[in-house]
């Protein structure tokens, strides 16, 4: 189940969105454990601000734990986690209560995976001095803190 809530942060803190790219299939974030954790222990649910040029696009979600390095390895769901995301910028709040997963010691990373199919592009026009299209693997995700 994911709820969507329309994202109320002001325009300056929402310029900074990432995307599929040549050298990068997947983007991950890391989030330490912090000792009020152990109250709650279960991830309960994720929150992923997207956007999204085209009418609906879906990427996945994998958790992961670090190895004795701090290199994601250990994978956490045995299912990717599928999103769906609207036209616009949104705060998507993914429910993954089901999953019964406990937040690691070690730490979490939460991994977005872009999905290329045909679905999911967007077609464009720039131009420096003569007008370019290009196409782009929706949807972008906010890097806001």
């Amino acid at each position: 189940m994911i709820k969507k809530i329309i994202y109320q942060f002001s325009k300056e803190n929402t310029k900074h969105f990432i995307g599929y790219g040549d050298t990068s299939k997947m983007v991950a974030k890391y989030f330490s454990y912090n000792e009020k954790y152990f109250q709650t222990q279960i991830v309960f649910s994720l929150k992923i601000i997207t956007k999204c040029d085209i009418q609906t696009a879906f990427s996945d979600i994998i958790l992961y734990t670090p190895n004795q390095l701090g290199i994601p390895t250990y994978v956490l769901n045995n299912n990717p986690i599928r999103y769906n995301v609207s036209k616009g910028i949104y705060e998507n709040i993914i429910d993954v209560s089901n999953y019964l997963i406990r937040f690691p010691t070690k730490g979490l990373f939460i991994v977005v995976n872009w999905i290329n199919t045909a679905k999911n592009i967007s077609n464009f026009s720039y131009h420096r001095r003569e007008r370019f299209t290009g196409t782009a693997l929706q949807p972008l995700i906010c890097t806001y803190p």
